[in-house]
């Protein structure tokens, strides 16, 4: 990823993140000037319940699963694409919105992996 050492030391360790000479203050405005633009045009273009399901699904089941970043990534885009591909089948198949339908696998997606992390503690 662009700018992921950047963006990273800024967000976790901003006064460290100064004293090497990254200007953290900049850094995070324009993640979150990114982010914004982005959320908002997925708004409009996906709607609100499966862009929120997106943002926050697939980073807690990374989250349940693992406590490394790099897992965590892993794991986060792994659980969306299983939850966009089997939702979108679901759709096809069955005759439902998609929207709606990726949700739902999403869902189904966060409660296996909150089933393994009980077993696994």
């Amino acid at each position: 990823m662009a700018f992921a050492k950047q963006f990273q030391f800024s967000m976790f360790d901003p006064e460290t993140a100064q004293a090497s000479g990254i200007r953290a203050q900049w850094w995070d405005l324009f993640f979150f000037l990114i982010l914004g633009i982005i959320i908002s045009l997925a708004i409009r273009l996906a709607g609100t319940l499966l862009v929120f399901a997106f943002l926050v699904a697939p980073a807690v089941t990374g989250l349940l699963l693992s406590q490394r970043f790099n897992r965590i990534y892993a794991i986060s885009i792994i659980s969306a694409s299983i939850a966009t591909i089997f939702g979108l089948y679901a759709s096809v198949k069955m005759d439902l919105p998609s929207g709606p339908a990726i949700v739902a696998c999403l869902f189904m997606v966060l409660a296996l992996g909150w089933i393994i992390s009980r077993f696994r503690h």
